[in-house]
């Protein structure tokens, strides 16, 4: 007696394959299960972090829109508008904000958070609104936008080279008024 060619070749039986379908489900259910238990929450705390992150910097970038509106008011009018922004709001956002990843980002950060954790009325509100404005436009445009990106940061540099000259200007005003002796430094009219 022969037997039929898939019997001899080893062909798998219905108890060999409902082992197999078993030893399959039961792998994916601990799996599944291990990853619901143990990944899943650190991911979402992670998510969680990140979430949070972002949306510190759109409240501090939209605080920082609100007071360079004020300023182009200021530069163009020439009449104050008050300030709607809480300086405790906005260096409470700048100590938990993580600062963007790109060098120009960065850079524009770094600018956006001195001037409005700063003193801003030892600035000039031109100087000020141009600054902020350039800050703004380079943390704000998309990476894509190459074109755009560099006429922004070729702003920002320009804008660097005036807030240079005014801080040179300021150091030796308060200089001349230090070696005067007549007059505290923040009493001396600014030359313009």
């Amino acid at each position: 007696m022969t037997l039929p060619l898939a019997v001899a070749a080893g062909a798998p039986t219905a108890s060999a394959l409902l082992l197999t379908a078993i030893i399959s489900a039961s792998t994916a259910a601990v799996v599944a299960l291990g990853i619901e238990w143990f990944a899943k929450p650190s991911l979402e705390a992670r998510k969680e972090r990140i979430l949070e992150q972002h949306k510190n910097m759109r409240a501090l970038l939209n605080m920082a829109l609100d007071d360079n509106m004020r300023l182009e008011w200021h530069e163009l009018f020439d009449r104050d508008v008050d300030s709607s922004v809480d300086r405790n709001e906005v260096i409470r956002l700048v100590a938990v904000t993580r600062p963007p990843r790109t060098k120009q980002n960065r850079r524009a950060y770094k600018i956006i958070s001195e001037i409005m954790t700063g003193n801003m009325d030892q600035w000039r509100a031109n100087d000020l609104w141009g600054y902020l404005d350039s800050a703004l436009a380079v943390i704000t445009t998309p990476w894509w936008n190459v074109r755009r990106r560099r006429y922004f940061i070729a702003q920002l540099d320009k804008s660097d080279a005036s807030v240079a000259r005014w801080k040179a200007d300021e150091r030796k005003r308060r200089k001349a008024a230090e070696e005067r002796g007549t007059a505290s430094a923040d009493e001396v009219p600014a030359a313009d």
